[in-house]
């Protein structure tokens, strides 16, 4: 019918169909969790960077009940909140603990589900930078500029204009050849090398939040816990905790 929109009844799609779904995306993880937090549905991906024996281990369980101490404990407040409030949480950069203890990042998302009865969320790993871009040489040059600079008070806007950018376009460019915005870059700077003081120093949080680029102790305390799931105090305290183990950022997968 010209002129006309063509309406269509869109299928019920089952959650083991989407549990099938996402078995075959192995850098997505996905969930869903029911309206007391607890697993109903996840993917093999999860299972495997959790290190259980089988999707039948988590359900029912809580994420604090999987993961350690505060992280678990973290996790579980976020999914409470999203179930409170019906509002999701949308593409949060997240420092991520992969099979082999490999730190990697990723973007996270949890939905409330339609009748704020559950949480449903997924988590992708960040993929690698289009250097086929056309703009990437230019962008790649501004990212540079950005991550030198990252331990003072970085202006975005003029680091655009130093590569004869706009700001939008900067924002687009990195969107499209990195997969995050200017400002997550920046903050990917700042977080992995934070983890890396915290690891091999003895300097005090308030010395690394300065050198990492945070004028403010209390700003850098929650960027870092926003990004790793921990306080620095509680990621160091980790590390000695376990002064064997592999020495990486301790965010694994949820």
């Amino acid at each position: 019918m010209t002129g006309r929109t063509a309406i269509f009844d869109a299928p019920r799609v089952e959650l083991a169909t989407l549990e099938a779904v996402f078995d075959a995306v192995p850098d997505v993880v996905f969930f869903v969790k029911d309206s007391d937090a607890r697993y109903a549905v996840v993917n093999q991906t999860l299972v495997k960077r959790v290190g259980a024996n089988s999707k039948q281990a988590l359900l029912g369980r809580r994420a604090e009940e999987v993961f350690p101490g505060p992280l678990g404990r973290s996790y579980t407040a976020q999914d409470f909140q999203v179930l409170r409030t019906g509002r999701p949480v949308l593409d949060r950069l997240e420092l991520h603990l992969y099979p082999g203890n490999a730190a990697g990042w990723c973007l996270s998302s949890k939905f409330p589900t339609s009748d704020r009865g559950g949480v449903v969320g997924v988590s992708r790993d960040l993929r690698r930078p289009n250097d086929r871009h056309p703009e990437f040489a230019r962008l790649a040059a501004a990212v540079a500029d950005l991550e030198a600079a990252f331990a003072g008070d970085v202006r975005i806007s003029a680091i655009a204009r130093r590569r004869r950018l706009s700001v939008d376009a900067f924002e687009r460019l990195a969107k499209e050849v990195f997969g995050v915005s200017p400002r997550d870059l920046l903050v990917r700077r700042r977080i992995e090398t934070a983890t890396r003081l915290l690891q091999d120093t003895s300097d005090g949080i308030a010395d690394i939040a300065v050198a990492c680029g945070y004028a403010d102790h209390s700003a850098f305390s929650r960027q870092f816990e926003a990004t790793v799931g921990v306080t620095p105090s509680q990621h160091r305290a980790g590390l000695e905790a376990s002064p064997s183990a592999p020495r990486s950022p301790t965010r694994p997968r949820r």
